[in-house]
C-alpha cells in the first residue's frame, strides 16, 4: 500500500501528493533532513507513474504558483538533487491509501478505489462477523482456521459498501474528476475485482465478486496469523492450474 495526504492532493494533485509522502517519510526517518532523489528512483518506487508525471509532480511541489505555495525545498549538490518537506505541511494526520497491485495494473484512481472500498467492505464484514464469532465455540471445530473460514462464509453477504460514485468524489476525493472515477469503477467491474447492484432505495451497493472474495478472505486469515503466506501462495498456484494440467493430474 502507498499512502498520501488528501489535503496535499487537493491542491497539488494525487501524483504530487504521493511523491510528497515519500519525501516526507524519508526525511523524517532517514539520517538527514534532505533526501537525495532522482526521477528514476521515484519511478522505480511508483511504477504506475510515468517519468513525465513525476517531473511534473516535483515541479508543483518545489515551484510556487498562485494559491500553491512551495511545500518541498530542493538543494543541488553537483549534478544531484536532494529534497526536504517544509515542516508546517507535514502535520496532517489522516492518510489515504493506494492499492499497489491495482494501481500498477490499471492506474492510480483504480488503486485508490480498491484501497478505500476494500477497507469499508472489510469494516462492514467484521462488524457482522464478530457477533457470530462470539456465539461460536472453538471446541466445535478442528482448529481456528476452520472456524474463521466458516464465519466468513456465513457472513459474506454483509461484505459490501454502499456509496454513489458522485458522492465518493465530492465528499472524499475532490481532486479526482467524476468522469475519471466513473471510468475507473467501470474498468474494475470489467476486470471482476468489484461489482455493483442497487438496493431498495436505489443506492448503489458495491461488493466483491467470488474470485476477489476468496482472495479477500485469504488475506484476512493471513492478517489474523491463521493462514500462512506459503499456504496462500500454494492455493493461488492450485487455482491457476490449466485444464490440460488438471487432466494429466487426474490421469485423463
Amino acid at each position: 500500500m502507498h499512502s498520501y495526504l488528501p489535503n496535499i492532493a487537493k491542491v497539488y494533485g494525487i501524483n504530487a501528493a504521493l511523491v510528497y509522502q515519500h519525501i516526507s517519510w524519508c526525511s523524517e526517518y532517514g539520517r538527514h533532513r534532505f533526501v537525495p532523489l532522482t526521477v528514476a528512483k521515484l519511478a522505480k518506487r511508483y511504477p504506475y507513474l510515468g517519468t513525465k508525471q513525476i517531473r511534473k509532480a516535483l515541479h508543483k511541489l518545489t515551484r510556487p504558483a498562485r494559491n500553491r505555495p512551495v511545500i518541498v525545498v530542493c538543494n543541488k549538490e553537483g549534478r544531484s538533487w536532494s529534497y526536504a518537506p517544509v515542516p508546517e505541511y507535514n502535520k496532517a494526520a489522516t492518510r489515504y491509501h493506494v492499492d499497489f497491485e491495482t494501481a500498477c495494473r490499471f492506474g492510480v484512481t483504480e488503486g485508490i478505489i480498491m484501497a478505500n472500498f476494500g477497507f469499508w467492505i472489510r469494516q462492514n464484514w467484521e462488524q457482522r462477523s464478530q457477533p457470530v464469532r462470539d456465539m461460536l465455540s472453538p471446541d466445535t471445530f478442528d482448529n481456528l482456521l476452520q472456524m474463521e473460514r466458516f464465519i466468513y462464509t456465513f457472513t459474506k453477504e454483509h461484505a459490501f459498501h454502499h456509496m454513489r460514485i458522485s458522492d465518493w468524489v465530492d465528499e472524499f476525493h475532490p481532486y479526482l474528476s467524476l468522469s475519471s472515477a466513473q471510468r475507473a469503477f467501470a474498468r474494475l467491474r470489467v476486470a471482476k475485482l468489484l461489482d455493483m447492484t442497487f438496493g431498495s432505495n436505489k443506492l448503489p451497493i458495491w461488493y466483491l465478486p467470488p474470485g476477489a472474495m476468496d482472495n479477500f478472505v485469504r488475506n484476512q486469515l493471513v492478517r489474523m496469523g491463521l493462514f500462512s503466506c506459503l499456504e496462500k501462495h500454494n492455493v493461488k498456484r492450485a487455482n491457476t492450474v490449466s485444464k490440460g494440467q488438471m487432466r494429466s493430474q487426474n490421469g485423463k
